[in-house]
């Protein structure tokens, strides 16, 4: 299937209308809080109130842990399914799959992910006859003191996030023609696809999921709602002892700096959340007008199985004749 051609002027303006729906409908409304937020910010008495909590630095501990080590398994698991899988029969199906798993909130995950490991969840109710249990075992999993399940919560539903971007980058059609003239070359000299990959394809493809990456890591250090279902609570992680202190406070000045604090970390979210939000409208009107699209709007090569691997030798040659043809 041949790919057809968009002209430029179409490309550059459905670029320029992607930016401007994504500045009208969520930085402008979002700019008139960033200065109330930063005002907020900026009252040396929350932060003193905040530092005189003897919980903040075993709560910053535990929230950069779990974030930092949920992104790099998730990275990590990533790179193995994607050097496993790609070229393969598997590669669609697992690409088919994302979508409900990114759809699936992530609250229902974590309670029923924390139903499954309790003490008299699922997971110990099979083994108990296996392994001649009479009562449940003692072991923590829901508001575990190291927050292993919300970690473990974490990678789970950031590999999917991960997958699914790399699902998107290796179906660009420069990425997948570039890829297959490697992979071809790299046969030549008695390398397995597998080792190509290792070798020379994370290298260079790596740093452009950086992006990602850093989403990713800005959402396991701010998660409120994941870190109340299953997370650790004495102390909780940062994320959550912010959350505490928003709503901490009785009246007076006490209350007043509970709602400083909760203005600037709701305003903060907020504005992260919305342009994260602006950045990805942005990048699917563009992908809808980028060359590299069949009849039914599917770039070419999906669902196929065949993306990196489908040609080598002439047939890439034969591939950049055509422009995209896999």
């Amino acid at each position: 299937m041949s790919v057809g051609v968009v002209d430029a002027p179409s490309v550059r303006t459905g670029r320029w209308a992607a930016r401007a729906l994504a500045v009208g409908v969520f930085a402008l409304p979002l700019a008139g809080a960033l200065p109330l937020a930063l005002a907020e910010a900026m009252q040396p008495g929350a932060w003193a109130a905040f530092a005189a909590d003897p919980q903040w630095p075993r709560a910053l501990w535990l929230g950069w842990r779990s974030a930092v080590l949920s992104t790099l398994v998730a990275l990590a698991l990533t790179m193995l399914l994607t050097t496993a899988l790609h070229g393969s029969r598997w590669w669609p199906r697992l690409a088919t799959a994302l979508a409900p798993m990114l759809a699936l909130p992530h609250a229902a995950f974590d309670i029923g992910l924390a139903w499954l490991v309790a003490p008299t969840g699922l997971a110990a109710r099979t083994l108990a006859p296996l392994l001649g249990w009479d009562a449940p075992p003692a072991w923590e999993t829901v508001h575990d003191p190291g927050a292993w399940l919300l970690t473990a919560v974490l990678v789970l539903k950031e590999l999917a996030f991960l997958l699914w971007n790399a699902v998107a980058l290796l179906t660009r059609p420069e990425v997948a023609w570039q890829g297959a003239r490697q992979v071809a070359v790299a046969r030549t000299m008695g390398y397995t696809p597998r080792a190509w990959w290792w070798r020379v394809g994370w290298a260079q493809w790596l740093p452009r999921l950086a992006w990602p990456l850093l989403a990713v890591l800005a959402y396991a250090l701010t998660v409120v709602d994941l870190a109340l279902i299953a997370g650790p609570t004495a102390p909780p992680t940062l994320a959550m002892l912010a959350q505490r202190a928003r709503r901490g406070g009785v009246g007076g000045a006490g209350a007043r700096a509970g709602r400083n604090r909760g203005a600037g970390l709701v305003a903060g979210r907020a504005r992260c959340t919305g342009l994260g939000a602006a950045g990805c409208l942005r990048r699917a009107a563009v992908r809808a007008l980028t060359p590299g699209r069949g009849p039914h709007g599917t770039r070419a090569g999906v669902g196929r199985g065949r993306g990196l691997y489908a040609g080598d030798g002439a047939a890439g040659g034969a591939e950049r004749g055509r422009g995209v043809d896999l």
